[in-house]
């Protein structure tokens, strides 16, 4: 358990060598990319298209604080997400009852936190009026999704140098062929080579300001 700038807590892997957030802030950094840059323009660009709901696939579910924002967020808007957050290695229960997360946000933030954690993988399960949650115990390329089924995806795998088979091309190609037209992809990793297989893939791609600690993030869309 890490103790971020922010005042959030992280933790470190073991098996990645690396903290599953930034140190400069996990509770910032998951806003900054992950609702802002993602969650609010996917809403923004839909609502414009009279839509009012939004499917999410996050690649790298973890302490589940991107879901959990991501929940609090679908209230505030009064959108309806769809969510689905894949993790083949889910961290225990004894260490997610530690994290701080639901005592720097709302009320409500406690009663989505616990629920996601506590139902069952592999199955649907509606956490609020709003938020509709699917964990699954698999890997990105192992797991089957089907073809033009999500409107964002929150790519947050550890790094390219930690986990280098889930940055490869074939990863990208994948995420660009489940994604529908019009769909967006956030990840706060802004190399170079991550950034030339996503336009391989067909996505168009830019550069965001980054969180505290980092210059840079990026954005991708399906622009088809």
């Amino acid at each position: 358990m890490r103790l971020c700038e922010d005042g959030s807590h992280t933790l470190y892997s073991e098996i990645a060598g690396e903290c599953y957030h930034s140190i400069h802030g996990a509770l910032n950094e998951s806003l900054h990319i992950f609702i802002d840059a993602g969650f609010k323009a996917i809403v923004k660009k839909y609502q414009i298209n009279q839509k009012n709901s939004v499917r999410i696939l996050e690649i790298g579910f973890g302490t589940g604080l991107n879901a959990l924002l991501t929940g609090l967020e679908a209230e505030k808007k009064n959108i309806l997400v769809d969510y689905t957050g894949l993790e083949p290695f889910p961290v225990r229960e004894a260490v997610l009852k530690q994290l701080n997360y639901c005592s720097l946000l709302s009320e409500k933030s406690e009663q989505i936190f616990l629920a996601m954690h506590e139902c069952d993988w592999e199955t649907a399960h509606k956490i609020t009026p709003f938020f509709n949650f699917t964990k699954k115990q698999h890997g990105f390329m192992e797991v089957d999704l089907v073809d033009n089924s999500f409107d964002l995806i929150y790519f947050d795998a550890f790094s390219p140098e930690a986990q280098p088979d889930l940055w490869e091309q074939e990863v990208f190609d994948k995420c660009f062929k489940i994604m529908a037209p019009e769909g967006i992809l956030v990840t706060y990793c802004a190399k170079g080579r991550v950034k030339r297989a996503l336009k391989s893939a067909g996505f168009s791609v830019e550069n965001l300001q980054g969180p505290a600690g980092k210059r840079e993030i990026t954005r991708a869309q399906k622009l088809i």
